[in-house]
């Protein structure tokens, strides 16, 4: 499928903050192509009883039924920067979010960020000035900075259906880190 250059930009704009009916079509397409990237995120983790969760974008939140499955006794927080993504992840986990959450990470608690690796990255068509793209280096230039601790990089491949509509075999990570 062949996109015009405004229709490349308006999905830039979309995948970058998300809105409206286009920002919920966008976000269900994300979590069906960003799924195994979760779940291997999700699988590192790990996750036991009494753990504490934060996600960082996690845009729909079609995923937070397989962390609950896992086990229910732990505390999940999610941020969200698209308030149509953030108010679609509470009508669609209306059961699981509406108990009291607490944002905790404790001394060395488990952080783990998962990302699409810049080369593979630059070559989409959508991407142009709204996404900062990242590798190993820029990760762990960032991580340095902070309190963090990189414990490990998971590096994986899986074929998706990207945004424009081709397939594609896309090359991600996974970062485990602690905080001290």
């Amino acid at each position: 499928m062949k996109f015009t250059a405004e229709e490349l930009l308006e999905i830039e704009k979309q995948l970058s903050f998300p809105e409206g009916e286009s920002g919920l079509k966008i976000a269900e397409n994300m979590n069906e192509s960003n799924i195994h990237m979760t779940i291997s995120a999700i699988d590192s983790l790990d996750i036991a009883n009494g753990n504490v969760l934060l996600e960082i974008g996690h845009g729909n939140c079609g995923h937070l039924n397989k962390i609950f499955d896992i086990t229910k006794n732990i505390k999940y927080t999610g941020l969200e920067i698209s308030d149509t993504l953030k108010n679609e992840a509470e009508r669609m986990n209306h059961e699981l979010v509406k108990d009291e959450i607490y944002i905790i990470l404790r001394v060395y608690g488990v952080f783990v960020l998962a990302f699409a690796q810049k080369e593979f990255m630059k070559k989409l068509p959508f991407v142009k000035n709204k996404f900062r793209l990242y590798n190993h280096e820029d990760v762990n230039n960032l991580v340095n900075q902070t309190n963090f601790r990189i414990t490990e990089f998971i590096d994986k491949k899986d074929i998706v259906k990207s945004k424009s509509g081709d397939v594609v075999e896309r090359e991600y990570t996974v970062v485990k880190m602690l905080k001290s």
